[in-house]
């Protein structure tokens, strides 16, 4: 029932893109990084760059969002996040160049968490809400797990470099 509601369908479904298109892209990248250094540290930093400003915006990030139209700070974080996927297509070979991107993609996505959930009773009967809920967790979950499994085939077949573009239209789907 929840899912006939079209609102509710159109977050869930950017839901789904968003999430698959930013854990492959952490996957994809974790590997390309490997590849290009051979060094656990520089995974590491890959890693912290994507991590770290969670901690330092998350707080900030969250206060802002509540006094903005969510459904406006989604989808303008989406394209936001395209746009700077893309730069890994002009160049992923460069590891100074990835940080600067993941950092900048993992603080854009500071804006996008707190609009999501927030969203749901907004646009949920009360009698619907805790299947909306459940459903929007139990996708999450499930789509960090599928991004990371979708992460070595997509790889092996649209190759490193056009691997971006695949995350930047998934994050385009997320936004429409």
């Amino acid at each position: 029932e929840v899912l006939k509601n079209r609102n509710f369908r159109n977050l869930w479904l950017g839901q789904i893109f968003s999430q698959i298109s930013v854990n492959m892209l952490m996957f994809v990248l974790v590997l390309r990084v490997y590849e290009t250094t051979v060094s656990n540290t520089a995974v590491s930093l890959v890693v912290l760059c994507m991590g770290v400003p969670a901690v330092i915006f998350g707080v900030l990030t969250g206060t802002l969002v509540d006094q903005w139209d969510k459904r406006n700070v989604m989808v303008v974080t989406n394209l936001i996040r395209m746009v700077l996927i893309l730069g890994f297509f002009v160049s992923s070979e460069t590891t100074i160049w990835i940080y600067l991107l993941v950092t900048a993609v993992s603080v854009s996505t500071q804006f996008f968490v707190p609009s999501e959930a927030p969203t749901i009773p907004r646009i949920v009967e009360e009698k619907w809400l805790l299947t909306a809920n459940s459903l929007f967790t139990l996708t999450f979950y499930v789509s960090v797990i599928l991004g990371f499994m979708l992460s070595g085939p997509a790889l092996k077949f649209f190759g490193p470099r056009n691997v971006f573009l695949l995350l930047s239209a998934l994050l385009a789907l997320a936004a429409l």
